[in-house]
């Protein structure tokens, strides 16, 4: 796994490595995606495994804007239609807010049918990424930077917990958890030994977060906790009043155990814009910046995904076509949390 070029800032540089794309065909029309920057040279074409690269001419051509799979092509495809579909739902469908039905799967599924492309451009596009603040996690930083052992938990839901990481499910290129990738650059970039405790839990709210703190997060005092709650808590709609109180109460039952711990809050990723589970999402980053203050912070995961949507599709980078990221966004994940040091 070539790690150098998986945790490359996205939003940094001139190359992209394996950005990840659905090709759709719309109405019947020739399957197309399109990528976040416009190319000035397409390096490769692959399945998401590597396994297998498609030839330009053969499979695939690009223009006006999009990549384009050529009549006799292996390369995989799905029909718009499969994704948001009406009349009788199928087995493991979900509903869309305008009362047709999405198409859910996990376990490699969206994976198999997505492609990986390799690129370089000249384009730069703003994603908001903070750069290290000097007076944010000066503990952290220091023992970071100093090359000493570092106590990190993670606390969150199931894009937390590693759903959908192709490492997850057994296929290839098995990319880790971002949590993963986010303590192993900080070992490589610094030297550091990272202890690493994720105890997030799929399907989980900041409700749960609150009541099981002292077990699942507290009783670990860690030198620095990843806070990462929303996805499910907007899907219920859960107000800002009780998600930040929840959130603000997970951060107290840590200090109550050691007063010395930094946070990370995390404004989650964005659910199918088109389903049912999309609700008070981008609501919660104004909540988590209060719930950081002066010393902690909060990484906008919610604006990046949004700036990715402007000229992606969601099915580009998702792993379950509802509310969990691909290898490519579980990427951009760990980028930007290193970005903060």
């Amino acid at each position: 796994m070539e790690f150098d070029k998986l945790l490359a800032p996205f939003w940094e540089g001139k190359e992209v490595f394996n950005e990840t794309v659905m090709l759709l065909s719309e109405g019947g029309k020739e399957p197309y995606a399109r990528l976040f920057y416009e190319p000035d040279s397409i390096l490769s074409v692959s399945s998401t495994d590597g396994k297998t690269e498609y030839i330009r001419g053969v499979d695939w051509e690009y223009k006006n804007g999009r990549l384009i799979m050529l009549k006799g092509s292996s390369m995989p495809y799905m029909n718009s239609e499969e994704l948001h579909f009406y009349g009788e739902p199928k087995e493991g469908c979900l509903k869309a807010k305008d009362g047709g039905h999405i198409l859910y799967e996990a376990h490699g599924y969206f994976h198999k049918r997505q492609l990986a492309v390799s690129y370089t451009h000249s384009d730069a596009v703003d994603f908001g990424i903070q750069h290290p603040d000097e007076n944010k996690l000066k503990k952290s930083k220091a023992l970071i930077k100093n090359g000493q052992d570092i106590r990190i938990c993670f606390y969150g839901d199931s894009i937390t917990a590693g759903c959908d990481s192709s490492s997850l499910f057994g296929i290839e290129p098995f990319l880790p958890t971002w949590p993963e990738l986010f303590c192993k650059k900080l070992e490589n970039d610094h030297g550091c030994k990272v202890e690493l405790i994720n105890t997030a839990v799929g399907g989980k709210q900041s409700d749960w977060g609150l009541e099981c703190a002292d077990e699942r997060i507290a009783s670990y005092k860690p030198d620095l906790a990843v806070i990462a709650f929303g996805m499910n808590d907007g899907t219920e709609r859960v107000s800002t009043d009780s998600f930040y109180n929840n959130i603000m109460g997970i951060k107290d039952k840590v200090l109550g155990q050691n007063a010395g711990t930094e946070f990370i809050f995390i404004a989650t990723t964005l659910p199918n814009p088109e389903s049912v589970f999309d609700g008070y999402q981008r609501d919660y980053y104004s909540e988590l910046l209060k719930c950081a203050g002066e010393c902690d912070e909060v990484l906008n995961m919610t604006k990046v995904h949004d700036i990715l949507l402007s000229r992606k599709r969601f099915v580009d980078m998702t792993g379950n076509n509802i509310n969990h990221p691909n290898d490519f966004l579980i990427r951009i994940y760990a980028q930007a949390l290193s970005a903060l040091f």
